[in-house]
Parts: structure tokens; sequence; C-alpha cells
């Protein structure tokens, strides 16, 4: 459904595969899949455009723009000074945020910021889950030494840009955890040996995802656009499923809150997957009944797949 709010139209409800004629006559558009957020760093414009979340759940300040709207609502834009929030998790229903036409979604060049979903699954639990701000800079690591880590490594891209392995840079300076990797001259690029306290094995190695997919080349070479989301998964190469969540931003106290699990890579729906201790069913759903006002993290974890995003669900009276 498109919703006009000043110069920009809003299509709420819309699948990240669908289109949408109303939305700013078909002027590109960036789809934030599997999340209930909008990322409001995509929508700044020179002149510090800003979203002003009409019930929605803003966080204390911090490295990105976005907050969590509930019921599908409509942010409301207006001009101002820049402001900074963090959400905690991603939530699960999909938002489509259209972007205004002095700036329509293209690849991040140089050192221009983007703005990616980061997320690091360790062994036992998760490491790191954000949207963030990130570059394609010098990365530093105490196995490899300094080297570039910009998209143009290995001659892989002509322009520079954001990448997965600067992302995890980044979101390591930003939450205070620590990774090494050893660097390859031969493919010119970082090989993620460690993150937190997860290091490999002789048979478990970290492996990087972008939307789902194995990355076939290094961390370094793969060039980031807005919107993606980045996922360092520890032991991934021996994963046969790669988990997605997605579940309601909010549900009444008592009443039955409703969590669908699929394959991110295949959109399969998967069974047999624990959602905070509920089994998925045949058609990969959860119900799970929260007694008291909260807010709640769910996440969903099956052996031998990569566990999910999580989904933050405030439970009200």
């Amino acid at each position: 459904m498109p919703v006009r709010k000043g110069n920009t139209t809003w299509c709420v409800g819309v699948s990240r595969t669908s289109r949408h004629r109303g939305c700013v006559a078909g002027r590109a558009r960036r789809s934030f899949p599997d999340l209930d957020k909008v990322d409001r760093s995509a929508l700044t414009q020179p002149d510090q455009l800003i979203i002003k979340s009409i019930g929605c759940d803003l966080r204390p300040p911090g490295e990105t723009i976005f907050g969590t709207c509930s019921h599908g609502k409509i942010g409301e834009i207006f001009m101002g000074k820049l402001m900074r929030a963090v959400a905690a998790a991603a939530t699960g229903l999909a938002i489509v945020a259209v972007i205004p036409a002095a700036s329509s979604a293209t690849a991040d060049k140089g050192g221009k910021s983007t703005s990616v979903t980061v997320r690091v699954e360790g062994e036992s639990g998760t490491i790191f889950e954000h949207i963030i701000q990130t570059t394609g800079h010098d990365v530093t690591t105490v196995a490899g030494g300094t080297h570039h880590c910009d998209g143009t490594n290995n001659g892989a891209n002509p322009r520079r840009g954001a990448t997965p392995t600067s992302a995890l840079d980044d979101a390591s300076k930003a939450a205070g955890f620590t990774w090494d990797a050893t660097y390859s001259t031969s493919f010119d690029d970082f090989l993620v040996t460690r993150v937190g306290g997860d290091a490999q094995t002789a048979t478990q190695f970290w492996g990087i995802l972008v939307n789902g997919a194995l990355t076939p080349v290094g961390g370094c070479q793969v060039v980031l656009h807005r919107g993606d989301e980045v996922l360092f998964a520890f032991d991934a190469f021996a994963k046969n499923q790669v988990l997605s969540l997605r579940g309601p931003g909010t549900v009444h106290a008592g009443r039955t809150a409703t969590y669908v699990v699929t394959d991110r890579s295949t959109g399969a729906r998967v069974a047999g997957a624990s959602v905070n201790g509920t089994v998925t069913d045949a058609s990969g759903t959860a119900k799970l009944t929260f007694p008291v006002p909260a807010q709640v993290t769910v996440k969903a974890d099956k052996a031998n797949a990569i566990r999910s995003n999580a989904v933050t669900t405030k439970v009200v009276r």
C-alpha cells in the first residue's frame, strides 16, 4: 500500500520481490527484507532529512538512524537536526522505503558511508546484530597486518566501496568485540580466523554470506550496497540451511504471536526449528504466548543450520 508523505512515498506491507506502481512512479526504492524497521540513514539527504517516527519505538543515541515501527505505522519526514538511533535486533514484517529522487539508490562509491545489516553468529550464540554505517578502508589484524579492504582487492571491482570485512571491522569497533584474520597475498584478501572467542579449527571455518548466499570470493572483494545483509557464521560450510525469522513487532499479553521460519537461501519454510523453545510445524510456523507486558527477543535455531536473525516483539497490555 503506497502512502505519500511529503516528497516521499512509503510502501507498506510490500514484499521485497514485489513491484508497486504507486511508489514514486517507479523511481528507485530500497527494500529491507524481513525487517519491521526503516533504515533512516538510507533516506538521509545532504539537507539532513529526518524521520519522526509516529508510534515507533525509538532507541538511545548510537550509530544508525532507524526505529521499530509497529502495526506498519509510517514515519513523518521533516527538516531539522540529524537524529541518530539504534534498534535492538531485526523484527519481522517487511517495510519498503522509497528513496527520494534526489538520492535514488545506487552503488556506493569510494569512501561514501553505506548502511548495511551486520550479523555475526558464533558457535553457541549471536555475537553482533545491528545495522551499521561502514566504508571500505584499510583493515589491521594481529595475524594479517594492515591492508586495503575496499572491493578493489585482487582487481575484483573497478571502484572502491564498503565490503563485508570492512563492515565486520567497523562493527567490532562499535561494539567492542575482537576478531582476527590472516592475509593471503595470492588473493589479496583477509581470511577470518576468529570472531570474539570463537576461533576456527581444523574442520570448522568462518564463512561470509551476503543476502543469504555464501560469497564466492573473500570479504574484501565484494562491494556492498545500501540495505545488504552481511552475515559472518562460524562453521558455515557445514550448515545446510540459513534460517530467517519473521514475526510481529507488537502483540497483546496472553494473545498468540505467530512466527515463521524460512531458509534465507531458498525461501522454503523450515520445519523442526526451535523458536525460543517452540518447534516449528510442517509450515515453518511456531506460535508463542507471552503472559505479561515486556519486550522480548526471539530467534530460531536448528541443528546443522545457521541460526536466524532476531525478531524483537513488544508485548503490550
